[in-house]
């Protein structure tokens, strides 16, 4: 499963692939898992079952964003990382970096930069 933050608003630009005629946004999006869609979204102060945000809000949400990309302490809620040992093996089944999320983040800022910018509502779902 997948959560995509996008705006309904947002112009469409049609394309081929594999023999079928498929659409996709001009404007800035991203599609995080669930588990990473709702840690960066609690780390920005968001709640996920808002499914959306109006630019006033996300004017607000971006120094949150920027404080956690420059604050480790800030990030630490949302990296995760669960291993199983079977015959003798560890294997990670979940991991959720620092990394991955620093760059989750980046992406929401640009999104959210959007928003404001272009006055305009984000949603997700």
């Amino acid at each position: 499963m997948s959560i995509t933050f996008s705006f309904l608003n947002s112009p469409k630009e049609s394309y081929e692939e594999y023999g079928q005629t498929w659409e996709r946004d001009l404007w800035p999006n991203a599609n995080f898992s669930n588990v990473n869609a709702c840690n960066v979204l609690r780390i920005l102060g968001l709640d996920p079952e808002d499914y959306g945000l109006t630019p006033e809000q996300a004017q607000k949400a971006i120094p949150r964003a920027i404080r956690a990309l420059n604050l480790k302490k800030d990030r630490e809620t949302a990296v995760l990382s669960s291993e199983e040992q079977a015959l003798g093996a560890n294997f990670i089944t979940c991991e959720v970096t620092d990394d991955s999320v620093r760059q989750r983040l980046t992406q929401m800022v640009e999104i959210l930069k959007f928003a404001v910018d272009s006055n305009e509502s984000l949603s997700w779902g």
